[in-house]
């Protein structure tokens, strides 16, 4: 999943990247802060760039599924979820503009249960179908 922040009022200089957004972060309304409404993030490693004016983080989150994920409408399941990503920033002016995070939400859709597992005989079967579909697609 991608997720893209534009116009980030936060203003950050390059020593107070993980801290300060992760405080601001955690208050961004989103379907995961909806879904996950414990989430908690672990930072795993700021990275700045010497040449630019922008950083990456990468970090670990925990949660427990007690909302629902809209979309995809799904239900809460009260499962517990532990995922890794990593965010990625730029800076004009001394300002946040732009935040892109990215995590496997197939992963997360797996530990919900949504998915089957990896390399189990649903995930297999799973596959057989949709290659089917792509087959009976190109005939039309």
């Amino acid at each position: 999943m991608l997720r893209d922040t534009r116009g980030f009022p936060q203003r950050v200089g390059a020593s107070g990247v993980d801290a300060r957004l992760g405080s601001a972060r955690a208050s961004t309304p989103t379907p995961s802060r909806q879904a996950l409404p414990d989430l908690r993030y672990e930072p795993l490693g700021v990275y700045l760039d010497p040449d630019a004016p922008r950083s990456a983080g990468y970090w670990r989150c925990f949660a427990t599924h007690t909302g629902p994920f809209d979309p995809p409408g799904l239900a809460p399941t009260g499962k517990r979820v532990e995922f890794e990503g990593a965010d990625f920033y730029e800076f004009r002016d001394g300002k946040l503009i732009r935040e892109r995070s990215v995590f496997d939400m197939a992963d997360v859709m797996r530990q919900l249960g949504v998915l089957p597992p990896t390399g189990g005989r649903a995930e297999r079967l799973t596959m057989r179908l949709a290659n089917l579909r792509t087959r009976l697609g190109r005939r039309s």
